[in-house]
């Protein structure tokens, strides 16, 4: 049997276009490999970047390519299992639900936003335990828990395979590694594979096997993107899992100048630099060095001059500031109703309006008043 599975996708990116995504998305599940060859294609977390409103541009977009995949897949191979599992709330915010109105009567076809394991016995009885990264505050020895017990619940002492997206301690700097799990315990309860998500870089270490983040979507990840290709034979046990690299992943690189820079050495350097790289639309270039009253007038003017590249200065962050900024989240997905009577309270939980308040001596009665009068 095979299965395709990729993660972090993140459609709906401030500067990887949804459309490139959705076209490198369609070579890998499409293109280069067979679907009616295919028994399970899976989604490991982070399938959007962020919550957006209905009407902007890329929605259309997504749920199109989304209907056009899984009509595909059934046609082809109407036993296909597909699942989008639940990655970190304040990127999916269960978003990837709405796939499922999409499908086929009769495909097999899932969101899956709760630790739990599946048995699928179309697929010899296959066992996989699936662990979304909704969790809120719960502390990876408080999941690990409830993997044992729900492996208790299903009669189980190990599953084939665990779809996971989190971190793992040996992925994370040394100050933020309480927050991530330990492989050693969950290898011990898998016999053919761990599949991971949320770490943008990919690696194998023993039974994990983390694709990364599917496309680029940031400075310092230069390193090949893509999925994974996974082979196995349940009543032969047989297991084989091969990179899948997306060869297309858009460019972010880096340009290093010295801090002594002209702007016209800087102009020079940037036209070399974007000739030699022989960059594709929406590549995204940084200039890091140099002093910023020369680089960040420079840079406005080159991004009139090539308006089909994002532009920026920028600064290298340690690791450890770069994980706390984008791996951690408590959020949960909580769909709130604004209404006459509720929009009061929401609008004075919002950090910014505080703030304002304080800063400018208005009580909330006061701005309760003004609000009433508008609605």
């Amino acid at each position: 049997m095979r299965l395709l599975w990729s993660s972090d996708q993140h459609v709906f990116h401030q500067t990887t276009p949804t459309p490139h995504i959705l076209n490198n998305l369609t070579r890998f599940l499409r293109k280069e490999h067979d679907l009616a060859n295919v028994d399970m294609v899976s989604f490991g977390g982070d399938f959007f970047e962020r919550m957006v409103e209905l009407p902007h541009p890329d929605t259309h977009l997504v749920f199109e390519w989304a209907k056009a995949f899984l009509h595909e897949a059934y046609k082809l191979n109407p036993a296909i299992q597909v699942t989008w599992l639940a990655g970190t709330s304040s990127h999916d915010w269960e978003q990837p639900k709405h796939f499922l109105n999409l499908a086929p009567e009769g495909m097999r076809v899932e969101y899956i936003d709760t630790l739990c394991i599946k048995t699928y016995e179309h697929l010899d009885g296959l066992t996989v335990m699936y662990v979304p990264d909704n969790m809120g505050t719960a502390t990876p020895d408080e999941i690990w828990e409830r993997a044992l017990a729900v492996l208790s619940e299903t009669g189980l002492d190990k599953v084939d395979m665990i779809h996971f997206h989190g971190a793992f301690e040996f992925q994370l700097p040394t100050k933020v590694r309480h927050k991530a799990h330990n492989l050693e315990r969950w290898s011990s309860i898998v016999r053919l594979c761990i599949l991971a998500g949320h770490i943008h870089t990919p690696v194998q270490s023993g039974y994990l096997y983390t694709s990364g983040s599917f496309d680029r979507t940031r400075h310092g990840e230069e390193h090949p993107k893509g999925g994974y290709v996974v082979d196995f034979d349940l009543k032969n046990n047989k297991f084989s899992a091969n990179f899948w690299e997306n060869k297309n992943a858009l460019p972010y690189v880096t340009l290093k100048v010295n801090g002594e820079i002209t702007a016209e050495e800087l102009i020079v350097k940037f036209h070399d630099f974007v000739k030699r790289k022989k960059l594709p639309r929406h590549s995204q270039i940084r200039v890091m060095g140099g002093s910023a009253l020369v680089v960040n007038p420079v840079l406005g003017m080159l991004s009139k001059e090539y308006p089909d590249y994002g532009i920026k200065a920028e600064n290298e962050k340690n690791a450890d500031e770069l994980v706390d900024e984008v791996l951690f989240s408590t959020d949960v997905y909580n769909g709130i109703s604004l209404t006459k009577s509720s929009l009061p309270d929401n609008i004075l939980a919002v950090e910014s309006v505080a703030t304002g308040l304080n800063k400018y001596g208005v009580s909330e009665a006061e701005a309760l008043k003004v609000l009433s009068e508008f609605l």
